[in-house]
């Protein structure tokens, strides 16, 4: 009669543990952040896309200002911001470098 060698038998009892183990042991983990976003399209008054403009979202209560940039379509998005009350500002400039001649 042939018998398994019994190490052989232990690696692979051993591997199946581990493999069992190790998805018990997995959890899923999800990413969490503390605040929210603004995001929007930038129009003029004739409801034409504005692309290229620099959109400054202002914290009141910490005087932190963020800088965003409008794509192609006139839309921007600002994500991570933390929760509170917030002036939101934009602006085009038609001369290089912006600001230049004023």
């Amino acid at each position: 009669m042939i018998y398994p060698d019994p190490r052989r038998l232990c690696g692979g009892v051993s591997i199946l543990v581990a493999l069992v183990a190790s998805l018990l042991f997995c959890t899923p983990i999800w990413t969490q952040v503390a605040g929210g976003s603004f995001s929007g399209t930038v129009t003029d008054q004739s409801g034409a896309i504005v692309p290229n403009a620099q959109i400054s979202i202002k914290n009141l209560a910490t005087g932190v200002t963020r800088t965003v940039t409008t794509d192609a379509a006139g839309f921007y998005v600002a994500p991570n911001l933390l929760p509170g009350n917030y002036e939101v500002r934009g602006s085009k400039c038609s001369t290089w470098p912006c600001g230049w001649g004023r």
